[in-house]
């Protein structure tokens, strides 16, 4: 891995970290094969017949592709190490070359998703959801035209018209959206709601850094 993609998906976990965040590795895929083995166990001499049995019924490891959970990020100096595994259980020490974290792609601003912990685990449209939300307009400008790409709008076929008022809800019909012009407030708040989303705005999935959620 290139220091440059290196730094820029460390850097990403950051922003998904607060929100849980999932990761794709290589590990041994068949670890139940040996919670049963082990439980085989006989209590007998260490050489005798039986327990070399035992030993030699030892199954091989399957290496292939986990999923697991970063549980905690430890760094020293210039390096940065992850542990991954299941709530409550073994964690695996890992380097970012050793993981690429499950994002939506962009595309999925405009299709349903579901984010564990956000809407109670249902369905919703990210860019539906946005218009809800007490909308900063160049908050909005910034995440469609700066984060997300130029193109966003055109690529959804999506028509954006702004206007002053007092009306804090935006107006939505069909694929036009109309928001409110708060210019004063935080735009910070749209990547907060990205990340939370696991929306891949920083093209990882493209770099071949992270894997698309959903062909897992």
């Amino acid at each position: 891995m290139e220091k440059e993609d290196q730094k820029l998906l460390e850097v990403a976990i950051c922003g998904y970290l607060p929100y849980g965040i999932s990761v794709q590795y290589e590990g041994i895929t068949n670890t139940e094969d040996f919670k049963k083995w082990q439980k085989l166990k006989p209590d007998t001499e260490l050489f005798s017949q039986e327990y070399l049995d035992y030993y030699n019924s030892k199954p091989k490891e399957i290496i292939g592709k986990k999923i697991g959970r970063i549980l905690s990020v430890k760094s020293c100096k210039k390096f940065t190490s992850y542990s991954v595994g299941r709530f409550h259980g073994y964690g695996k020490t890992l380097f970012a070359s050793d993981i690429k974290p499950l994002l939506y792609p962009i595309e999925c601003l405009t299709k349903p998703i579901t984010v564990e912990g956000y809407n109670y685990g249902n369905k919703f449209v990210p860019i539906e959801e946005l218009a809800k939300v007490h909308v900063d307009w160049s908050a909005l400008d910034f995440a469609l035209k700066v984060v997300v790409g130029s193109n966003l709008t055109r690529q959804f076929n999506l028509k954006i018209s702004w206007k002053y008022g007092d009306d804090p809800n935006p107006h939505f019909n069909d694929n036009l959206f109309i928001f409110i012009k708060k210019p004063n407030d935080n735009k910070n708040w749209v990547i907060d709601l990205l990340n939370q989303w696991h929306i891949d705005w920083r093209g990882l999935i493209a770099k071949g850094l992270a894997v698309d959620k959903t062909t897992i």
